[in-house]
């Protein structure tokens, strides 16, 4: 992974910010960034107050320019593929950026759509989180997503004036989840939410896992292996400690406002299935009667879908 990782590396190009992370303190967060404009701003505002001291953008986006908007930004850095170079792994070109700028450091790897939530994180910082993960001996935080959706078809709404995402989209799954049996990786997959209950509803099996390890203390031999979901060390996949549980969180996901499923781009273009079922679920009414309304994180802890372990 290692190798993997310097080859993507020497076929991108820094465009705006700070060349590495030697003299960054703190939380680094890593992004793809696809060209969600009008979702930068509210991402970038909540995790800053989150706690996130410097954030890392690899821009996929078919303008370009995001090295453009973020140019007087002193708190973010952009890279982007050369010109004229073979398509770059998306995978293994952001495992290059996290130890560029993370390593020994804890490091944050989130879609520029998700929002992180842990217990009571509208008043604690990722910090907060952090340190008492740390008593605890642990290097990783896990996360299942929970996709959000509006009451109609999101391609409508996409464009509406709102001052957050989850005025567009507010309203989640929260029965439905199941976990699988767990890997060799050690990872124990979950599966469910809105994306098997619209997509897979007949090919369940086919539903795409939604656990993640989006929060790593990221040591020189750690590496992903499976977009977020998998590390190549299996302790980091484990949600839990051996003896008790522990804290985990949940990824909001507001795909179905990306720039792909607002734009109408055709499916075929889109790499990754993520993108793809946004697409396709952008179309889509997917409010049931038991929909749940976003309510703030102890409502994700009240619902199962976050575990406080021994953290108060």
């Amino acid at each position: 992974m290692k190798a993997q990782a310097a080859r993507a590396g020497r076929a991108l190009s820094l465009r705006a910010g700070l060349g590495d992370g030697r003299r960054l303190a703190g939380v680094v967060a890593v992004v793809p960034y696809y060209g969600d404009e009008h979702l930068l701003p509210w991402f970038l505002g909540y995790y800053r107050r989150l706690g996130i001291g410097f954030f890392v953008f690899l821009d996929e986006s078919p303008a370009g320019d995001l090295a453009t908007r973020l140019a007087e930004t002193a708190d973010c850095a952009v890279w982007r593929a050369d010109p004229g170079t073979a398509p770059v792994d998306t995978l293994h070109a952001l495992n290059y950026l996290r130890h560029l700028y993370a390593e020994r450091k804890w490091c944050l790897s989130v879609e520029p759509f998700d929002i992180l939530v842990f217990a009571h994180s509208e008043t604690r910082h990722i910090r907060d989180l952090i340190d008492f993960v740390e008593t605890e001996h642990r290097m990783a935080v896990a996360a299942i997503v929970v996709d959000t959706y509006a009451a109609g078809a999101a391609r409508e709404l996409a464009r509406r004036e709102a001052s957050a995402p989850h005025e567009l989209l507010p309203f989640f799954d929260w029965l439905g989840y199941q976990t699988a049996a767990e890997t060799a990786q050690g990872v124990m997959p979950v599966v469910g939410g809105v994306q098997r209950r619209a997509l897979h509803a007949e090919t369940p099996e086919e539903a795409p896992p939604l656990n993640r390890v989006p929060l790593v203390r990221l040591r020189p031999e750690y590496y992903y292996i499976e977009s977020t979901a998998v590390m190549n060390q299996p302790a980091l996949n484990a949600a839990h400690a051996g003896w008790h549980t522990s804290p985990t969180a949940c990824l909001l996901r507001y795909a179905l406002l990306s720039h792909a499923a607002v734009q109408n781009v055709p499916a075929e273009t889109v790499s990754g299935d993520l993108l793809q079922n946004s697409i396709a679920m952008a179309e889509m009414n997917l409010k049931t009667s038991t929909s749940a309304a976003w309510r703030g994180s102890q409502d994700l802890v009240a619902r199962g879908l976050i575990n406080n372990g021994q953290w108060f």
